[in-house]
Order: structure tokens, then C-alpha cells, then sequence
């Protein structure tokens, strides 16, 4: 005897095996939206479970709704999904955004399953900070999420959306991160000197604007200015003053260059020290040795020196400058503060110059004021 269609039906469906990396989940869907054969009357993507209404076979009922537990069926080239699944785009959506600015991002609403997806959005926390563009829709859809702040100090702020669908237990949850930067950050110089209270010179930015300007001018105290710009690239210009060479630059890269770029991108702001080397009046060629006196140049000079002396006017106590020795001195004179002659300059001698001993002294652009 043949089996009815009802019995054929029932062992079909009852001797499915699943595979097992495919879990089972819970659809429920209202009986109206089946055709008198079971499935979605617009799809043909589900085998036939009999007819709504008929007792006892799986996953057909005759009440409001229709409820599947098996969740997979086999059709022509593979296994499909009978009910809907969520899948959201993108999964974590970041934002980036200056203090007191808004952005959006879109976040995509698809069905990865079979069925129709009547999707519902909600925040996991209530705020004011992300804020959606509709809170219900069917996939595929689009959520815009601005994220918002306007009234947000520096810093990380999150929230979650948690995305059902209807009749189905699945919860996607996209979590969203906002990191809010400041709309300036502070941009601190120290100004420091190689010789403690001797030389000095100024740095002021130039470029995006010269809000920045501090000088020093020697003392023992470090002379500290800063003032805000917006994130980005901040050029800072140095002017050594008449008694010192270039300073160097607390910044990797710019050694002791005329100017320096310093990139501001670090909340609350960034500080660099500048430190400017003091000129002697002398300075020994051989030995290396420097000094505000021409005494104390000629003695630590090698036995045969030259002594550079910059264009300035010394002078000694008693008005008296004792050279003696043995050594062989050839000052010269009308120097800056690079020790490189300055055209048309000269170095003065207050008072008298005594050379005594077995040593010689040559002087070239050197004045003498007794």
C-alpha cells in the first residue's frame, strides 16, 4: 500500500540529518504569508512542508503562526536557511572627531537567511551622543549614526546598537567608538642656555600664524612660552642673539637648522626645549679652549695658537694685559660670534698689552686703547 502524501511528507522531514556545523534556530513567521504549499509564497528557495492547517507534520501548525525548529532544508545545490539572520556592515563603526564637531557613518541592515527581515535598532545606552537616522526598517536597510560632539571634552566614548528582527531570538550588537580630539592643543617652548646666564635668542612660529614668540635674554631661569594651534604641522624659526650661535632644537631631525616643524597631534599639547650655546670672547684654535679674557686665553693656548677674539672690547683689572711666556701667539681679531671674520670689524684692547718672557705675539685687526 502506497503512503499518503502526509506520511511521504513526515518522513522527508523526519529523517533530515543536519549537518553539524549548521545550528538550529527559532523562526517564527504568521501563517497568512504561506502558500497553501508551506514556504514564503514569493519564494522558491524552501521544499514544500504541507499544507498550513494540517496536523502533524513538522513545522506546519494551524494557529497564527508558523514555527520551524529544523532551520536548515536541502534544496537542488546545497543546504538553505529558512529563516532570517542579520548581518550588519560595518560591525564596529569608529569616529574620529575635533571637540565640538559632528560626522555620521552608515551602518547597512542585510539578511544573511531566507524569509523577510522586519528589523528593530536600538541603543544600548541611552544618550546624546549617537544619534540614529530610523529605528526600524525591513532588509535590506541603512542606518545613518551621527555621532555628535559638540558639548564632548577630549577623550573615548562608546555605546552599543542591538538590531532584532521580528520572530526571530537573534540580537546583533554593533558596537560603536567615538574618539573626540581637541579643537587646539598647546604648543610649549623652553628656552634654555648651554652657559647658565649667558647668551640668549628668540623663537616664534611662523607658520600657521606667529602666535608664538618668547625670548631669552641670559639669567639662570628658563624662559618658558606656549600658545594653542589646531592639529597639525607647526613651524618655529630661531634668532640667535649677538652673543650665540644657533641653538639646538629639542625636536628629532632638526639639529641647530635655522627653522624646525614640530607636528601637534597629542592631546593636551606638546613641549620641546631649545638650547642656545653662548659665544666666548676667545677661543684657542689648538687647545679648544674658551674665555671671556684674553689673559686666560693666552694661558691655555697650546705653545704655538692662535687665539680668535670676536669683535668686542676687552679690558682687565688695572687696565693691564700681562702675556708671558714662552709661547708662540697669533690673536686675531673682529670676529662674530661663528669665530668668522666680520668685514670692517675689530677687536679692542682697553689698556696696555704687556708681552714678556721668550714668547711672540702677532695681532691682526686688533686695536689698542691704553
Amino acid at each position: 500500500m502506497k503512503p499518503s502524501p502526509t506520511i511521504a511528507v513526515l518522513t522527508l522531514l523526519t529523517s533530515l540529518v543536519l549537518p553539524t556545523s549548521l545550528a538550529l534556530a527559532l523562526y517564527s513567521q504568521p501563517a497568512s504569508t504561506f502558500s497553501a504549499g508551506g514556504g514564503e509564497s514569493t519564494s522558491t528557495n524552501y521544499i514544500n512542508l504541507g499544507v498550513i492547517g494540517q496536523p502533524g507534520v513538522v513545522g506546519s501548525s494551524s494557529n497564527a503562526s508558523y514555527k520551524s525548529e529544523h532551520g536548515f532544508l536541502p534544496v537542488l545545490g546545497g543546504w538553505r536557511i529558512l529563516y532570517p539572520v542579520i548581518a550588519t556592515t560595518p560591525g564596529a563603526p569608529t569616529f574620529t572627531l575635533m571637540a565640538g564637531s559632528t560626522g555620521g557613518q552608515d551602518v547597512t541592515i542585510s539578511n544573511a537567511g531566507g524569509s523577510n527581515l522586519n528589523w528593530t535598532v536600538t541603543k544600548n545606552i541611552t544618550d546624546s551622543i549617537f544619534n540614529l537616522s530610523q529605528s526600524s526598517g525591513t532588509a535590506p536597510g541603512t542606518v545613518t549614526v551621527t555621532a555628535n560632539a559638540a558639548s564632548l571634552m577630549p577623550g573615548n566614548y562608546s555605546n552599543t546598537l542591538n538590531i532584532s528582527g521580528a520572530g526571530i531570538d537573534q540580537i546583533a550588537q554593533v558596537v560603536l567608538d567615538l574618539t573626540v580630539t581637541p579643537a587646539s592643543y598647546t604648543l610649549a617652548v623652553t628656552l634654555k642656555l648651554a652657559t647658565p646666564g649667558k647668551g640668549g635668542g628668540t623663537v616664534t612660529s611662523t607658520v600657521p600664524d606667529s602666535s608664538l614668540s618668547c625670548q631669552r635674554t641670559g639669567g639662570n631661569t628658563d624662559v618658558i612660552c606656549s600658545a594653542n594651534f589646531a592639529p597639525g604641522t607647526i613651524t618655529l624659526s630661531q634668532t640667535p642673539d649677538s652673543n650665540t650661535t644657533s641653538a639646538t632644537w629639542g625636536v628629532p631631525g632638526c639639529g641647530s637648522n635655522p627653522s624646525c616643524q614640530v607636528v601637534l597631534n597629542t592631546y593636551p599639547g606638546t613641549g620641546i626645549d631649545v638650547i642656545f650655546p653662548y659665544s666666548f670672547m676667545a677661543k684657542d684654535s689648538i687647545s679648544g679652549a674658551t674665555s671671556d679674557s684674553l689673559v686666560t686665553a693666552y694661558g691655555s693656548a697650546a705653545a704655538t695658537d692662535t687665539i680668535n677674539s670676536r669683535a668686542v672690547s676687552f679690558s682687565e683689572i688695572g687696565g693691564v694685559f700681562n702675556l708671558i711666556g714662552s709661547k708662540t701667539i697669533h690673536l686675531v681679531g673682529g670676529l662674530d660670534a661663528y669665530y668668522n671674520a666680520l668685514t670692517g670689524s675689530y677687536t679692542t684692547i682697553l689698556g696696555r698689552l704687556n708681552i714678556g718672557g721668550t714668547g711672540r705675539v702677532t695681532a691682526k685687526y686688533v686695536k689698542i686703547h691704553p
